[in-house]
């Protein structure tokens, strides 16, 4: 969601932010993103592969895709 922004060299700049976007991540999520970090999973594997199963569950699809950005 983006909010009015300011002024920047004669263009508004959009200030982006997701509301309640902390109140998301509890031990459990900083504890698995630590994990991950740890054991040099950045990129497709074994973590990455049951993270799409567990997001496909919750939304009652049959895939689930991880990407970034």
């Amino acid at each position: 969601m983006a909010s009015s922004g300011s002024k920047v060299h004669g263009y508004t700049k959009k200030i982006w932010y997701a509301p309640n976007k902390f109140e998301s991540y509890g031990d459990e999520e900083i504890k698995a993103v630590e994990v991950c970090l740890r054991k040099g999973w950045l990129a497709p594997g074994p973590i990455t592969e049951q993270f799409e199963c567990e997001v496909a569950n919750i939304f009652g699809k049959k895939f689930g895709v991880m990407v970034n950005s």
